[in-house]
């Protein structure tokens, strides 16, 4: 399950088990919690400005575009 965990949309779940509940832009078969390890969310790796599912230690992968090099934060009234 996905759900906000600040802002307005605080505890608002946009995502369930497979089924997309509001908005979302997660990329093709995402998330897919891989190896039960994925519970943060980053852009752009498998399609332009979509989301995927990763670990929160990225530091022992390689490929530097899949690495997490900054946030996104979004403020409301």
């Amino acid at each position: 399950m996905w759900q906000w965990v600040t802002g307005p949309e605080t505890g608002t779940v946009f995502w369930d088990n497979g089924e997309e509940i509001g908005y979302n832009n997660f990329a093709t078969n995402q998330p897919n919690d891989f190896k039960g390890q994925e519970d943060y969310a980053h852009l752009g790796y498998f399609q332009k400005d979509a989301w995927n599912d990763i670990t929160n230690d990225t530091s022992g992968i390689k490929n530097e575009d899949y690495q997490v090099v900054g946030y996104y934060v979004e403020y409301g009234d």
